[in-house]
């Protein structure tokens, strides 16, 4: 899943914090990358759409691109001064979204408090669950959990907010979706993947115990096989062990 137009770090001089990290080619827009706060407020003052939509980056807001510019203070300001927060990309990727992504856990708590859709769908079928399990913040997963999202809500490929986690290893994450009863055996459909399978392919042992404990299905076939298939493939005999151990076939 591509989320284009996030910030690189910001330089520390002076002169160049003062630079728009993208530009724009609009003055709000701008002064919103460069973090120029009192700009913006000038801007909206003199007649400025809070909500007009960049149709040169993907139709995002100037809200959106505080998120994505990591211009956390400005995102606060135009939320608080009324920017409408359920306005989508042309994706229809939405403010709560990028946040999940880039783990704004600050930012994913305030648009959830403002009445963000917890379960909004973009192109792909990617809700902000999903896009938040792909950022890796377990802080934004459990904000998203506490408010309702979909535990097992899957993409238009079946894909589930586990298989990324379980793929990196982040067991902080997978653990977090096991305590919300997510089903651990969906299968994605384009290569008949499992969270385990996932877990496998990349030698994450914890992970690969973690889902075995949570009841995952050891002999769902892919299409490289069962998970023993891919440890044994693979030569991870640590996994081989586990897995035959467990009842793998």
């Amino acid at each position: 899943m591509d989320i284009p137009l996030v910030a690189e770090e910001q330089p520390e001089d002076e002169t160049a914090r003062t630079r728009p990290v993208t530009e724009y080619g609009d003055p709000l827009f701008n002064a919103v990358a460069s973090g120029n706060l009192d700009e913006v407020k000038n801007l909206l003052k003199s007649g400025s759409d809070i909500n007009m939509r960049n149709r040169e980056f993907a139709g995002q807001t100037p809200l959106m691109a505080a998120l994505f510019e990591n211009q956390i203070e400005i995102a606060e300001f135009l939320i608080d001064s009324g920017a409408d927060i359920s306005i989508p990309r042309a994706d229809r990727q939405t403010a709560l979204m990028t946040a999940a992504y880039l783990g704004q856990a600050g930012m994913v708590d305030k648009l959830l408090s403002a009445g963000a859709g917890v379960n909004a769908v973009k192109d792909g079928g990617f809700t902000p669950l999903l896009i938040g399990a792909e950022g890796g913040s377990a802080e934004v997963g459990r904000l998203l959990l506490e408010a309702g999202a979909d535990v097992n809500a899957t993409t238009e490929n079946s894909l589930s907010a586990l298989m990324q986690p379980a793929y990196q290893g982040n067991i902080e994450f997978v653990e977090l979706l096991i305590e919300y009863n997510i089903d651990v055996n969906i299968q994605e459909n384009s290569e008949g993947l499992t969270g385990l399978i996932m877990a496998v392919i990349t030698n994450k042992i914890d992970i690969v115990k973690l889902l075995i404990d949570a009841g995952a299905e050891l002999n769902i076939e892919s299409k490289f096989g069962t998970a023993l298939d891919t440890a044994k493939e693979s030569r991870y005999s640590e996994l081989v062990d586990i897995l035959t151990r467990a009842g793998a076939r």
